[in-house]
């Protein structure tokens, strides 16, 4: 979601929520977290460098078509990250007003570095 358009990320979000109501997962339409906390200004500059962390540039360079898609699909909470400087609230329990869309709040949350894969198969 860092660079997707506006289209691209609306379709996005839409389809994972589809696949979450069919696996059954109650989710609620006004929260989202992305794939990596995608679309919210941290991202590796080159897009072909998957071993090096991301660069946290702040929430100003957030993808604002990512922004724009989330608000009109009823979105007002995402996930951010407590291990970006740029997502860390002022006070432990708060939320952070989007400075790019203020309908947005950003509500981080302590990543556990664990990645994985499933599938329906046993």
């Amino acid at each position: 979601m860092n660079h997707t358009d506006y289209a691209t990320s609306s379709r996005e979000i839409s389809q994972n929520r589809t696949v979450a109501t069919r696996l059954g997962l109650a989710q609620p339409n006004t929260v989202l977290k992305t794939g990596e906390y995608s679309g919210l200004g941290v991202y590796n500059p080159d897009p072909d460098d998957d071993i090096n962390p991301p660069t946290d540039f702040g929430l100003g360079a957030s993808n604002p078509q990512f922004l724009a898609a989330a608000r009109d699909l009823g979105v007002r909470y995402v996930h951010g990250n407590m291990s970006f400087g740029s997502h860390v609230p002022a006070c432990f329990n708060c939320n952070i007003v989007h400075p790019l869309e203020p309908a947005l709040a950003i509500v981080p949350d302590w990543p556990t570095n664990v990645a994985y894969f499933s599938t329906g198969k046993p």
